[in-house]
């Protein structure tokens, strides 16, 4: 027999506690980034990510942050996650003239290689 398919995301994942929101961040190749979660619907295996010690400037917890799934099953089993910082409160005439993202500009990323964040620099080529 088949097993069904789950149709609700509190399916795949143990929620930490009732208040707990479920949505969906990112997908990337069949894996997808929920609220401090990545989730392999196909496989029903999850894991929690931990904590970023130090969150992007400006920014106090992981939902402050656009957060983005990297993952490449063709080169690679693991994955990496990417924290950026919502810009807010700024109206397009407040960004005229200001360089995004500044340079060097540093984000976090988690590795599952790793098992942990580590802040890396972008540089723009100028």
């Amino acid at each position: 027999m088949v097993p069904k398919i789950a149709g609700k995301l509190q399916d795949y994942v143990k929620m930490d506690h009732w208040l707990d929101i479920v949505s969906i961040k990112h997908c990337c190749n069949g894996l997808l980034l929920l609220n401090c979660r990545v989730v392999n619907p196909a496989t029903r295996q999850w894991e929690r990510l931990p904590p970023c010690p130090v969150l992007p400037q400006g920014t106090v917890y992981f939902g402050d942050n656009d957060a983005y799934l990297a993952f490449d099953p063709t080169m690679s089993p693991h994955y990496e996650v990417l924290l950026l910082p919502y810009l807010r409160g700024h109206d397009d005439k407040q960004r005229e003239g200001v360089e995004w993202p500044p340079s060097p500009y540093v984000m976090c990323v988690y590795s599952s290689r790793a098992g942990r964040w580590e802040e890396r620099p972008f540089v723009r080529k100028e």
